[in-house]
């Protein structure tokens, strides 16, 4: 996918997910900002991995796998 199909993409997925993705993040760190930094670190591993996406799941699904991996790593960073 090219560039501007991928900026596209990303738009469409703030728009789509990323209040959806936001809250899921909020309910398990429970801390606003930390939320917002780990869905944005999710969007930007989406676009660098959009080649991956083989449309085998819904982008919904696999944007919060992606968001569930960011939750995990940032838990054991903390120990």
């Amino acid at each position: 996918m090219n560039t501007p199909d991928i900026q596209t993409a990303a738009s469409r997925w703030v728009d789509d997910h990323g209040e959806c993705l936001y809250r899921y993040a909020l309910v398990r760190v429970r801390k606003p900002e930390v939320a917002e930094d780990l869905v944005q670190e999710t969007f930007l591993a989406a676009v660098r991995g959009y080649d991956k996406f083989g449309g085998r799941s819904s982008e919904r699904s696999w944007l919060v796998g992606i968001l569930k991996n960011k939750i995990v790593d940032r838990f054991r960073k903390l120990g």
